[in-house]
């Protein structure tokens, strides 16, 4: 059973990043990252690997490893609406019982690739501690214990909440809340990284960090990774008690996980998946008509719909971790790239609706109103969604770094709006992709992703760009050069640019829809990979 379960995890993972042109691209690009995260891990871990880092070498390895091991089921709740293939609720109708499914379970979740970045995390742990033999040697069990510790928290936390996750509400809130955070942590990794290093390595930094790690070898969550600091310190009851607590806790979660699986097995958690909707007075406040109606029902999607919710925080968390580094470096001209990021965002919270709309989208399919007008529709809620952050972007860039030429800044910023809409817009008709649907986590994808999808999300990046040109290459002249008139140039050049742009990717998108409806119906049919 355990091997059988542990190829089936590769198997699953290996589908996963193969079923598509489209998945390849993005696991390639992901490696890279990956690599590159891993290469600065490294040298980080080389350094403390220093004799002239003994000092901060326990404190810091111990509060880092301890915050991964508190965050990691975090991140899985938060992902919690995958609806995994070997979760424990598949086996209901198998006569297996918990302690016989829990080592095969626990062997396949070693083979996630969550849990080998946070083995091969631990393995770099290893290597810090590589001067000092003792320290070195705990430091491999500790690698042991940690990375069981981590993958059965994981698993028994999401099995005691399996009930409370079931509800869709449930796992949208929190797959908002974890993105938020992980945009924070961007934010907060952008201020340190203008920080000077004896700033952040000096007594300011180290004091605080030294009294987090002697908190966290105390929790649960830094009880097995502290051994190695013990040693150093030659603290030997304190380590005892840290190996007697660390096996202790193995022991017990290892239990509490198989009787979860006992009662997941007599009584499979079901899913929430309808919400309750209540009435609303937007119709009240549209204009009457066919485009109207269609306003009215691309507006309640997005309210309900956490995905998009999850794009409208896009337009302006984005452009603000993209600028705050020169706004940080005393670079206050590159502010007035935030409403134009933002102005850029657009584009990509218009395409892909279609997709999004799922198999709901019949409903327009089969009503005989023009294509056109579902388009005006849309194009027409996104202004409402997005115009409002755009004014706020162009206050605050104003605000902050006067001097600027207003008009031309106007035009570079409505003008790339326009281009941008009118560009999703038009990238909506032509391309679509299965989405999951509502119910599953913000966070999931499926193998439906093409070379197509692919070519349309770069073409909502480099047409309103190109769009935006002119109007911005006026903007910029008209600052440089202190004449007005260039800045008005470039306010009437945008308008006119950006008006053309958006309603010619409305005709055209419409035109597309009207003679592909059933192409369109049968490419974005919702499904799980």
């Amino acid at each position: 059973m355990v091997g059988y379960l542990a190829r089936l995890q590769l198997k699953l993972t290996w589908r996963g990043v193969t079923a598509s042109t489209g998945r390849i691209v993005a696991f390639a690009i992901v490696l890279l990252y990956g690599l590159g995260l891993l290469a600065l891990l490294g040298a980080g871990i080389v350094a403390l690997g220093l004799d002239e880092a003994s000092a901060v070498r326990g404190p810091v390895l111990t509060a880092a490893m301890a915050v991964i091991t508190l965050g990691w089921p975090l991140i899985g709740v938060a992902g919690a609406g995958d609806a995994s293939l070997l979760e424990p609720a598949r086996f209901a109708l198998t006569p297996r019982t918990g302690r016989e499914l829990a080592p095969a379970l626990f062997a396949s979740a070693l083979l996630t690739p969550g849990s080998v970045a946070v083995g091969i995390v631990a393995l770099l742990v290893v290597v810090a501690w590589r001067a000092e033999p003792l320290s070195a040697v705990l430091a491999a069990a500790q690698l042991l214990l940690g990375v069981t510790t981590c993958v059965l928290l994981a698993r028994v936390v999401l099995a005691a909440l399996g009930p409370v996750l079931g509800r869709r509400r449930v796992r949208e809130r929190l797959g908002v809340v974890l993105l938020l955070g992980v945009i924070g942590a961007g934010v907060g990794f952008q201020f340190l990284s203008q920080a000077p290093v004896d700033a952040l390595w000096g007594t300011e930094l180290l004091a605080p960090v030294t009294a987090a790690a002697q908190i966290a070898r105390w929790t649960p969550f830094g009880w097995c990774w502290s051994l190695a600091w013990d040693a150093q310190q030659g603290a030997w009851p304190v380590l005892l008690v840290h190996v007697v607590a660390s096996l202790a806790l193995v022991a017990l979660l290892a239990r509490c996980w198989v009787r979860l699986i006992d009662r997941t097995l007599v009584n499979p958690v079901t899913r929430d998946e309808a919400a309750r909707v209540k009435g609303s007075r937007l119709d009240d406040l549209l204009p009457a008509g066919v485009v109207g109606a269609l306003m009215g029902r691309e507006l309640r999607y997005w309210r309900r719909d956490q995905r998009r919710f999850i794009q409208l925080i896009s337009i302006v968390l984005v452009p603000l971790i993209m600028v705050l580094p020169a706004v940080l470096g005393d670079q206050r001209q590159a502010i007035a790239l935030a409403p134009f990021m933002c102005a850029l965002m657009t584009s990509n919270v218009s395409a892909w609706g279609l997709s999004y709309d799922g198999s709901a989208l019949w409903t327009v399919a089969l009503s005989q109103v023009s294509a056109v007008h579902d388009r005006a529709a849309r194009v027409a809620v996104v202004a409402i969604i997005s115009g409002p952050v755009l004014l706020c972007s162009l206050v605050v860039a104003l605000v902050l770094a006067p001097g600027y030429d207003v008009p031309g800044l106007i035009g570079m910023t409505v003008g790339t709006w326009l281009v941008a809409m009118g560009t999703g817009t038009w990238v909506d008709a032509m391309w679509q992709q299965p989405m999951p649907p509502p119910t599953s986590s913000v966070f999931t994808r499926n193998a439906g992703s093409t070379a197509e999808t692919f070519l349309g999300s770069v073409l909502t990046m480099i047409l309103p760009v190109l769009g935006g040109a002119p109007s911005g290459l006026l903007f910029i002249l008209a600052t440089a050069m202190g004449r007005p008139a260039l800045g008005w140039a470039g306010l009437i050049v945008g308008l006119l640019v950006g008006g053309l742009a958006c309603w010619g990717g409305v005709v055209l998108a419409g035109r597309r829809l009207d003679g592909h409806w059933p192409e369109v119906l049968a490419k974005v049919k919702e499904r799980l990979t």
